[in-house]
């Protein structure tokens, strides 16, 4: 008896490491392809676009680490590429482009982990999970409109999840992605925050990452979280109050208040409908103000089919909602908005972007959590399947053009 307890024991050892084994050897193949799939665009934008602007405030930044703080609302890109050029003695162009990979690469853990857990749980992963998992993170960090109806205009109404030319919103990105889960997790009854001061803490910074990476999902977000409030509080549903309010909301109206107080376009936001996209006409592409709704649509194909397609279980999911209305509160702060600082810059897009990007994350996951349960032969997921697989054609295009075109032609003509 002894002896075959020893070898079941031995037995469920060596699974264990295999397993684990396994687990360290997908996280990392996964991190090597987001890494090779963002390299060369690092290496192509780290001293053009807007990479250009904010080194020169990265320069401004090496003299006085203040003057950003005063100076730059989101100021956190300057800070963590100052920090890196004393770091590492390498030139403010690398040392950009370092700041976003690794923030990149960030992303791309956090987004492997979020959908490990939808499709595995607690189980461990086994190799063809992995697969998939692995092709949900290049899936979502490669995904652009569809804009094959019109391909020599890419920006100007449309709204692409994945913007190569702007360190900023790369930044947010993963600090958005965990913040936004982190909104989410206020309401569930059965999780149990302990210590509650040190998840608190976290909550706080993590929220002043956020904002001082860039501050559009944070806006763009609040307003659907209220809502979220509302519900689970007219349904007598528990809500980590403290955590809600104390993590999020309280830093992030304080935080929001100081960054308009180091806000240095000093001209005002108005309600102007659809004037950005006017102005863009006028200056830039003249198609720009037409087909709008039709742009808009193109760039949510994807996420809007398997909404319909799953709609009791998506009308059910608190992540897919929250997404939308994200979405739709960006969208609307672009189309209705406008900063007279500088109102062709259209400002406002980038919550609308990430908005999108949410809604292909929070569609994935429903796809992955729904088959896990049910199986996988259920052809609507074929018709999900082929969508996505337009996303991602379009996106192979856009990688192209964003590695091959000059930056005022990408800007002006392809866009």
């Amino acid at each position: 008896m002894t002896s075959v307890s020893l070898t079941v024991g031995e037995q469920a050892t060596t699974a264990a490491r295999a397993a684990h084994w396994r687990e360290r050897a997908l996280y990392t193949l996964s991190l090597s392809l987001v890494a090779l799939f963002w390299l060369p665009q690092a290496i192509r934008w780290m001293d053009d676009s807007d990479f250009g602007p904010h080194g020169e405030d990265v320069v401004r930044t090496l003299d006085s680490l203040w003057w950003a703080i005063t100076n730059i609302p989101h100021f956190l890109f300057q800070a963590l590429s100052a920090g890196v050029v004393r770091l590492l003695n390498v030139d403010v162009t690398i040392a950009m482009a370092i700041v976003v990979t690794l923030a990149t690469l960030t992303l791309g853990a956090v987004l492997f982990v979020v959908f490990r857990r939808a499709l595995a749980g607690e189980c461990a992963l086994t190799w063809g999970q992995g697969a998939l998992v692995i092709g949900a993170v290049l899936a979502l960090l490669g995904v652009a409109p569809l804009a094959f109806f019109n391909p020599e205009n890419l920006y100007f109404g449309f709204f692409a999840p994945n913007v190569y030319h702007n360190p900023t919103v790369n930044l947010m990105k993963p600090s958005a992605v965990v913040l936004f889960f982190a909104g989410l997790a206020c309401f569930n009854p059965a999780w149990r925050p302990r210590p509650l001061g040190l998840w608190l803490l976290g909550y706080a910074l993590l929220t002043a990452v956020c904002l001082f990476s860039k501050p559009n999902f944070i806006i763009a977000w609040l307003p659907p979280m209220a809502l979220a409030t509302l519900y689970f509080m007219v349904r007598r549903r528990p809500i980590h109050w403290v955590l809600l309010l104390g993590g999020i909301v309280l830093p992030a109206g304080l935080l929001l208040f100081v960054q308009t107080q180091t806000w240095t376009g000093g001209a005002g936001i108005e309600l102007s409908p659809f004037e950005v996209y006017d102005l863009w006409a006028l200056h830039y592409e003249p198609t720009a103000n037409q087909d709008l709704l039709l742009k808009h649509a193109a760039s949510v194909v994807f996420p809007l089919l398997v909404y319909l397609l799953y709609l009791p279980q998506a009308a059910r999911s608190l992540t897919f909602n929250v997404a939308w209305l994200t979405f739709f509160v960006g969208a609307a702060y672009l189309d209705l908005l406008i900063d007279r600082s500088n109102p062709t810059a259209g400002d406002f897009m980038w919550g609308a972007q990430f908005g999108v990007f949410l809604l292909f994350m929070a569609a994935l996951l429903l796809l992955l959590r729904h088959h896990r349960a049910h199986g996988w032969r259920d052809p609507r997921l074929l018709l999900a399947g082929a969508a996505l697989g337009l996303h991602l054609l379009a996106g192979v295009n856009w990688y192209y053009l964003h590695l091959t075109r000059p930056y005022l032609q990408l800007i002006y003509v392809w866009w």
